[in-house]
């Protein structure tokens, strides 16, 4: 059976909170791993926001019952990388360094349970079994050309 757009997204969500796991797990002290899990964190999400923002949010932007949490979710991800840029610019060390951490976690928990709990189910309501799976064929698409630019 064919991948449904709601299931890879939850894929990646679920790959990007082991991300955040093995990052949170980090102590001060472990400067080489703090700043590599960083930058495979930053990778990753921008890849997942690009998909997102590429693929996903319009065909969901365009639908009324769905147009308002398209764009909140848009804005969620302007903040989640204006989070990531202010911990890249930090030293991991950083006393301020494991808050923004904490703050770039709690901000990205809070976007996956409104795009899983809201944003899915709505979706659910307007686009049919096979249209999921013509967006999840989109999705991988664009995330293989993200990662093309990106990584």
């Amino acid at each position: 059976m064919a991948q449904n757009a709601f299931n890879l997204l939850k894929s990646d969500h679920k790959q990007l909170e082991a991300l955040f796991t093995k990052l949170t797990s980090t102590s001060q002290r472990a400067v080489k791993t703090r700043a590599a899990l960083l930058t495979k964190l930053k990778t990753a999400l921008e890849i997942h926001m690009r998909v997102e923002e590429s693929v996903f949010y319009p065909a969901v932007n365009e639908m009324e019952l769905t147009h308002e949490i398209a764009i909140e979710l848009v804005e969620q991800h302007a903040l989640l990388e204006q989070l990531l840029t202010e911990m890249q610019a930090l030293s991991v060390q950083d006393e301020t360094w494991q808050a923004k951490l904490k703050l770039l976690h709690d901000n990205f928990q809070s976007h996956i349970k409104a795009e899983e709990v809201v944003m899915f189910q709505k979706a659910d309501e307007i686009f049919s079994h096979s249209q999921l799976v013509i967006i999840a064929e989109r999705l991988k698409s664009a995330k293989q050309q993200a990662k093309a630019t990106i990584e």
